[in-house]
């Protein structure tokens, strides 16, 4: 018997090959599933990652005097841990929560001083600074000069 010459072995060898092309190709159609769940689950958690920073920092704008915010407060208030929130404002950010709270701070105390109608108690107050004392220094280490010195610099500039 010639079994090359068979023509039902050839037509099984065919199915055989066309069975393993197609597990082929489904292995290969499967991958790129998972590639691109995985990649839609990384993007959905970006996106909510930027959505709670944007949710915090609507929340530092409306409640920066408060001197208690911290990243330990806030986390607290949205339910989340400390490192996950210090994590994710480095992430979308791309500056600390202190860094970014003292910045926005700081711009409203520039704002204040422009306006030159509150003393340097009141301003320290107003910007969420425990003293006059933290209130100058961080400003001095921030813009390069003074509260008073940068009321000067505007006067000047006037």
């Amino acid at each position: 018997m010639d079994f090359i010459g068979d023509e039902g072995l050839r037509e099984k060898i065919r199915l055989a090959k066309f069975q393993e092309d197609d597990v082929f190709g489904a292995f290969l159609a499967l991958e790129d599933f998972y590639i691109s769940v995985t990649a839609e689950i990384g993007r959905k958690k970006e996106n909510r990652g930027s959505i709670l920073v944007a949710e915090v920092q609507d929340y530092l704008r409306r409640d920066y005097a408060d001197a208690g915010i911290s990243v330990a407060t806030v986390a607290a208030k949205f339910s989340i841990s400390e490192a996950y929130l210090s994590k994710l404002f480095r992430e979308v950010a791309k500056t600390t929560f202190a860094a970014w709270l003292e910045n926005f701070r700081l711009d409203k105390a520039r704002e204040l001083l422009a306006g030159r109608k509150y003393t340097m108690v009141e301003i320290a107050g107003a910007t969420g600074y425990n003293s006059v004392e933290s209130f100058r220094r961080a400003f001095k280490r921030a813009v390069g000069m003074t509260p008073s010195e940068y009321q000067e610099s505007l006067e000047k500039n006037r």
